[in-house]
Order: structure tokens, then sequence, then C-alpha cells
């Protein structure tokens, strides 16, 4: 669990990512990410996204990737995050693929292993910030976010983001499976049922909820 403390004041670095057990006890805290937003595990690493990005927008440090291994708290490894696509806010860990989710819009897919980019996409006119991310055994990817305020949940073909280095614009593939969503960020795909987490209530003034929907209709 990536705990993101968004205070300018807050000490550096700012956040911690905590490894729990099912019953939610605290079994080890990961150091050195700093702001950290989304955090993935995956054949025995754990990938968090180290964003340098306070909640006012403002950049203190450098964004970077970090990869833990299955014990220990300091990271393995450290890769500085390419700016020019935004800071590194999401996370998704799937076999052979590594997506993700920038604070500009943009997903991208790493190499887990060399963290290397192998392609990237944007929803402009679809879903701009793009906040959570699924992958169903369907071929999709399952995508929570906004476009200008209106929260939606948004599905494209993994098939139609090609194997090039220029980033993508993949809104003609997008398909708007749900609207007016009270900002929601975090998705996930189970036995055919999509569960979704929103930071207020449908009013805007009330705590999140959990939200579920079947994945077909």
């Amino acid at each position: 669990m990536a705990e993101y403390v968004g205070r300018p004041d807050a000490p550096q670095p700012a956040g911690r990512v905590v490894e729990l057990s099912r019953e939610g006890k605290a079994l080890r805290i990961l150091k050195g990410a700093h702001y950290p937003m989304g955090v993935a595990v995956r054949s025995g690493k754990v990938y968090v996204a180290s964003s340098a990005v306070d909640w006012s927008g403002q950049v203190r440090g450098k964004p970077e990737l970090l990869v833990y291994g299955p014990e220990g708290e300091e990271p393995l490894s450290r890769q500085p995050f390419p700016q020019t696509f935004g800071y590194p806010q999401t996370l998704l860990a799937t076999e052979g693929r590594l997506f993700v989710a920038t604070t500009w819009g943009y997903v991208l897919l790493l190499d887990p292993g060399s963290l290397s980019l192998r392609s990237a996409f944007a929803l402009p006119e679809t879903l701009n910030p793009i906040r959570g991310m699924a992958l169903g055994p369907d071929g999709f990817l399952y995508l929570t976010g906004s476009k200008d305020g209106d929260g939606r949940l948004v599905r494209v073909p993994l098939s139609a983001l090609l194997d090039v280095p220029e980033p993508q614009n993949l809104d003609r593939f997008a398909q708007v499976l749900a609207k007016g969503l009270p900002d929601p960020w975090g998705v996930d795909l189970v036995k055919g049922v999509l569960y979704l987490v929103t930071s207020t209530d449908p009013k805007g003034t009330g705590p999140g909820g959990l939200y579920r929907l079947e994945a077909e209709g």
C-alpha cells in the first residue's frame, strides 16, 4: 500500500509504502520513495511510483520508479522517470508488462525487467487524467479517471497499442462504460466484476466509496 502524504511541509521524504498481511498487520515498511502514489507486485518484485509531486503540484525532487525484492526495506534499483510524460502516478504489473499512468494523462508500457519504454498512449478527448488501471482476460485495459470533471470508466483494447516509441492517441478505440462517477481512482477486475474506488460521494462533499459494476453492461 502506497501512503501518499501530499502536504508541502511534510518531512522529507514524504509518504511511505507498507506491506500488509491479509489481516491488516504491517509486515514491513519500504524506504526510499518520495511522495509515492502507486505500487504493484509481480513475480516477487515490488514496483513503486515515486512521484516527487506534492498535492499543490509542486515538484520536490526527482520522479523515479523503485524496485524492491521480496525482503528488505531498501530498493534493489532506482530508475529515473522520463519527465516528458509527466510524473508516475498509478502502476499495474501483469505478466511481462508494467503499465504506468502519469499525472499528465499518459499511460506508459515498460519492460518490467529493464524498465525500458516499449510504448505509450493517451486519451486526450476521452479520459485525462487517468487514475486507475486493470487488465482483463478479454484483452481490454480498463481505466478510471475523468474528463472535464466527469468521472468515467473507460476501456481500450490492448491490441490497439502499437510497439512504437512515439506516444499514440487511442481515442478512436476507447469505449466509455460509465459516466458521472464521483472522482474514481483505483479499479480492479475480479471474475467478470469491476470494482472501483471513488474519492468522494455523488454530491462531492462526503467520503468516497466502493462501486461494483458488471464488466458487460
